[in-house]
């Protein structure tokens, strides 16, 4: 059972980038974009994806033009599949699926409307609790420079932000290691 605030029970497939930076808006995005385009043959637009993410028609705007500048999504925001390296591959994959399928992700949790929570702290709190459910930790820890990687953010925002969210009762140390609390 995951806090009050994502009780929305809608997740979204997040890849884990590798070889590339992205902010966790345009990660987010991207991600949800990939999953749309397995299924949809036009994308959605800007208030189809905001509403579907959690996050503000201008801040996926702001996240389809940096995905463009780059080569992840072309100018009719469909996602391009990856440079070799930018994201984690899957060690076997079945050509006969949709690129995104080949790439490693984990679950993001989409915040209930009215929450006050920020994308960042429903980040961490999503990737520590996917690391609980499958049982598998980062072989350096899930510390704050993993987490900022991870996420696109500032490695000094995440070590801020983490003893806020302990404060909370979001997440909590356990033999060392940080972990979701789920209630």
């Amino acid at each position: 059972m995951q806090p009050v605030a994502l009780r929305s029970k809608r997740t979204i497939r997040m890849f884990q980038p590798q070889g590339v930076r992205l902010s966790l808006t345009a990660l987010t995005v991207y991600s949800y974009r990939a999953y749309q385009a397995e299924y949809q043959q036009q994308a959605p637009n800007h208030r189809q994806v905001a509403a579907a993410t959690g996050l503000s028609h201008d801040t996926v705007r702001r996240a389809d033009i940096a995905l463009t500048e780059i080569g992840l999504l072309d100018c009719n925001r469909r996602p391009q599949p990856p440079q070799p390296g930018w994201f984690q591959s899957k060690r076997s994959t079945d050509p006969s699926r949709h690129w995104r399928h080949s790439l490693t992700s984990w679950e993001l949790y989409v915040r209930a409307r009215g929450y006050k929570i920020s994308p960042l702290t429903v980040a961490v709190w999503s990737f520590l609790a996917h690391c609980a459910s499958t049982n598998w930790q980062p072989r350096g820890g899930c510390g704050a420079s993993y987490l900022a990687t991870l996420l696109g953010a500032n490695r000094t925002t995440i070590q801020d932000l983490l003893p806020r969210m302990t404060a909370a009762n979001l997440i909590r140390r356990a033999d060392g290691a940080l972990c979701a609390n789920n209630g």
